[in-house]
């Protein structure tokens, strides 16, 4: 039951990022601290979508185990190899960011990024089906 709740608690969040961007708002409006309320409410969202996302518990079950040393204590290594995958995930999203920041001057025109928004909220749509048609459980 916990499965299918976190399942379509995920999929109904793709749903409204799919509308939230394909309605858009112009990104370089915001100055000052209507700004910094935008960061927030960004921030807010990636840690949503992170934790909505079960790819980590599934490398935590899948690939943890396999590094742990049973003769040695359980809480230093799971913290260790924890603060690494936190790391790596850290420097990979912080390179997100970076070429993104990039592409921004590519993004500035206000046509070309309606555009982009609108294929990508299509694209995040028909990852949120693919995911409930695929994780969907059989009772038969």
């Amino acid at each position: 039951m916990l499965y299918e709740f976190i399942r379509w608690a995920g999929a109904f969040y793709m749903f409204w990022l799919a509308y939230d961007i394909w309605r858009g708002e112009d990104p370089t409006a915001a100055e000052g601290d209507a700004g910094q309320a935008k960061a927030d409410r960004y921030f807010f969202r990636g840690f949503v979508t992170n934790v909505l996302n079960p790819k980590a518990a599934v490398f935590y079950i899948a690939v943890l185990p396999q590094f742990i040393d049973p003769n040695r204590d359980l809480l230093p290594q799971t913290m260790a190899l924890t603060l690494a995958y936190v790391a790596v995930a850290t420097i990979v999203h912080g390179g997100i960011v970076a070429l993104a920041s990039r592409a921004r001057p590519l993004l500035q025109n206000a046509d070309r990024m309606q555009m982009v928004r609108r294929v990508l909220a299509i694209g995040l749509l028909l990852v949120a089906l693919w995911l409930l048609w695929s994780t969907r459980v059989s009772n038969g």
